[in-house]
Order: structure tokens, then C-alpha cells, then sequence
């Protein structure tokens, strides 16, 4: 017992001394809670924001002239005091139309022109209080992907029972009607621009601590890299082929997971996802040259800390750090609007932003600049790592030191 005691205290001992050790023993749980905190938070923030009534902003609600009774329908006159009760500085304006003219204000409330379209039946209010009014019904129509129509349209929705009883809702000759009109969500969407590519980093970096550290800094510890910048190659070449190995894998690796999380989003988010509405083809083709180029940016950079240190456990000591920042990254554009395109000159942030405005449907007057900027960014820095890398490979102390 008392030798297993003092092997336990001197291994307790070296633990407690090494501050690279207490670091890695202690830093990840601290970092998971606040991560984890800040996250949550931001998701309710996302929650409250998309739900919260909107400010200093004209409301359009159309509705059909054939309601019947009074002047104005009574579920538009309790909508409007709603929109003014939560909110004084904003204005209503009332379109009344005739019923023929539902699908042309269909296609306005799709083009986010009009915020919310109630449609009735014949003498719908003279009918509530007959008895055997089966067909008597009230449709409400909005898009989703704005929200302010999602607001109208929930406090719509809350309002109806108030106002009447004995009817139908979005059910017309026993029919159910969609009250969205778009083909997405804007909580959804807000949700997968933040997800997506925090997902998408955390993963393509996964492969990067799986195979750099152990392609130069492995090739070090085990003594093989003398016999190999012995050979009659130049050295520049071999760091060159080592770039290029671990770039197709890293490639091959990353499309694959690429795939994977476009394909599991529509799961992820319960199907309310309309897959071909968010990721055009021309979305997709721009959201892989980022992959691609981020990929050929985290493989230079890891096979560039690998070339420099000395074990695989100092490189992963060097790589596993700068997760947690590209992590933290990834969150920051839910927080502040980065659209700016001096943000474009950031490394990884660029990349968070770039995801985040094709997933969001930014204009192409912000969106097209940002995501060149960042491509070529991203080509740029993996040029200045392969050039460190090559000179590392030409320093004898460096890379013969154990």
C-alpha cells in the first residue's frame, strides 16, 4: 500500500504542477458552462426577438368586403387596438377587397407587401348567431418568413375567439386552408443561420485535430522524420505532399459531413424546413467552395502547428485552444450584425458571416462581396501558411528537436 500511495502522489504531484495539465483537465468544463450559458441565452434572445411586437412600423391588413354588419369587421378593429396596445409608435392601415380579388392579395402577402389577409364567408358576422351556420368561416393568411406578419398573425389568431363564436378557421367546404403562405419560417430560418455553421466549424475542425497533429509532430516523437528530409527530396516538396495528402482527406472527410448536416437539417428542425427553398442549388454551390477553402485553411494552419511542435501532445495542446475560439466565433453573429463587409477581412468570422447571410436570404448587393472577400481570404491565408510550413521543414532546429 505504500508504494501504490507514493506512485499516487507523485503522479498527483506532476498533474498538479503542470499548467498545461491543469488546463486541460479543468478548462474544458468551465468553457462547456459558459458556452453552453451564453448559447442558451442566445436562443431565447432569438425566441423573445422573433416574437417581440415590432416597433415604429406600418401593418397592412387586407380583408374581404363581404363580412356582413357593420362597417368594419370587428376582428380587424380588436387587431389594430392589439397592434397599438403593445406599441404606440407603430400605424395600421386597412385595405378592404372584394373576395375576387383574394389571389392577387395572396401573392402580396408572399411578397411581404401586406401583412396579413382575413377572408370570410358571405355575411360571415350577420351569420355567427344562427343556428346550423356550418359554412360560416374566417381564414387568416400570412408569411412566415417575415416577422412581422408572424406577429399579426398570432395576435390574430389569439384575437378570433374574442370577437366571435360559431364559426370555422381556415376551413372553407371542409377543406383546411394553409395559413402560411411562404414556403419557410422565420424562427426557423433564424434558428439554422445560427446552428448551421457553428455545427459546420465545429465539425471540419474535428477533422483537423484528428489527422494534423499526428502527420509531422507524430512523425517527430517516433524519430522517422530524419530519415525522411534525409532522402534526396526537397524538403519543400515533402511539406508540399504532406498539404496535399491531408488535404484531399480532410476534403473527402469534410464533404461528407457537409452532407450530413444538409441532409439531417429538415429532421433537426422537426420538417419545418423547406430544403430547396433555403438550399438553392446556388446556395449550395457557394456554401461548398467555403467549405472547401475553410478546409484548406484549417489544414495548413494545423499541419503549421503540427511542423512546429515538438509530440502530438504539444500540437493538440496548440489546436484544441483555438476550437474554443472558432467556436465562440461562431456565436457572435447572432448577437451583432456583422454585414458589414470590413468583417469580411476577419479570418473564421468571415466565414460564420458568410453561412449566416445565404442562409438568411441577404441581398446580393451584401451577400456576393462578403463571400468573395472571404474566399479569398481564406486562399490567401492557407498560401502564407504553406509558406511557413515549407521554410519550417528548412529549419534544422525546429524540426530535428525532440
Amino acid at each position: 500500500m505504500k508504494d501504490i500511495l507514493t506512485v499516487f502522489f507523485k503522479e498527483m504531484r506532476r498533474f498538479f504542477t503542470d499548467r498545461r495539465t491543469l488546463a486541460a483537465l479543468f478548462l474544458p468544463g468551465i468553457v462547456i458552462f459558459v458556452f453552453y450559458t451564453i448559447l442558451g441565452r442566445i436562443i431565447s434572445d432569438q425566441i423573445v426577438s422573433a416574437n417581440a411586437a415590432p416597433k415604429e412600423t406600418e401593418i397592412i391588413v387586407a380583408y374581404t368586403e363581404n363580412f356582413g354588419s357593420k362597417e368594419e369587421p370587428e376582428l380587424v378593429m380588436q387587431i389594430e387596438a392589439g397592434i397599438l396596445l403593445a406599441d404606440k409608435s407603430n400605424t395600421i392601415k386597412k385595405e378592404k377587397i372584394a373576395p375576387t380579388d383574394v389571389t392577387e392579395f395572396k401573392d402580396k402577402v408572399k411578397n411581404e407587401e401586406i401583412d396579413l389577409l382575413v377572408v370570410y364567408s358571405d355575411d360571415f358576422e350577420e351569420r355567427l348567431n344562427q343556428e346550423g351556420a356550418t359554412e360560416n368561416s374566417v381564414s387568416l393568411f400570412y408569411n412566415a418568413e417575415d416577422s412581422v406578419s408572424s406577429y399579426v398573425y398570432s395576435l390574430a389568431s389569439s384575437l378570433i375567439s374574442v370577437c366571435y363564436n360559431n364559426y370555422f378557421v381556415n376551413i372553407v367546404d371542409n377543406e383546411y386552408q394553409e395559413p402560411n403562405l411562404s414556403e419557410g419560417n422565420y424562427i426557423t430560418t433564424q434558428m439554422l443561420s445560427f446552428v448551421f455553421p457553428m455545427v459546420t466549424i465545429a465539425l471540419l475542425f474535428s477533422t483537423i485535430l484528428t489527422i494534423c497533429p499526428e502527420s509531422i509532430a507524430g512523425e517527430k516523437e517516433r524519430g522517422t522524420i530524419a530519415s525522411l528530409l534525409l532522402t534526396p527530396v526537397k524538403r519543400s516538396h515533402i511539406a508540399l505532399g504532406k498539404i496535399l495528402a491531408l488535404s484531399a482527406t480532410a476534403c473527402a472527410s469534410g464533404a461528407i459531413s457537409f452532407l450530413g448536416i444538409l441532409l439531417s437539417l429538415p429532421e433537426l428542425f422537426g420538417g419545418d424546413i423547406n430544403f430547396f427553398s433555403v438550399f438553392t442549388p446556388g446556395a449550395v454551390v457557394v456554401l461548398f467552395f467555403l467549405v472547401v477553402t475553410a478546409l484548406f485553411l484549417f489544414v495548413t494552419m494545423g499541419l503549421f502547428v503540427s511542423a512546429y511542435a515538438k509530440t502530438i501532445k504539444e500540437a493538440n495542446a496548440y489546436l484544441s485552444p483555438l476550437m474554443i475560439v472558432f467556436m465562440i466565433l461562431a456565436i457572435v453573429p447572432a448577437v451583432i450584425d456583422m454585414s458589414n463587409i470590413g468583417f469580411a477581412f476577419v479570418p473564421i468570422l468571415d466565414l460564420v458571416v458568410s453561412m449566416n447571410l445565404i442562409l438568411t436570404g441577404a441581398a446580393s448587393a451584401v451577400l456576393v462581396p462578403f463571400v468573395a472577400v472571404t474566399i479569398v481570404m481564406n486562399v490567401v491565408l492557407s498560401s502564407l501558411f504553406i509558406f511557413l510550413i515549407t521554410k519550417i521543414f528548412g529549419n534544422e532546429n525546429v524540426m530535428f528537436s525532440r
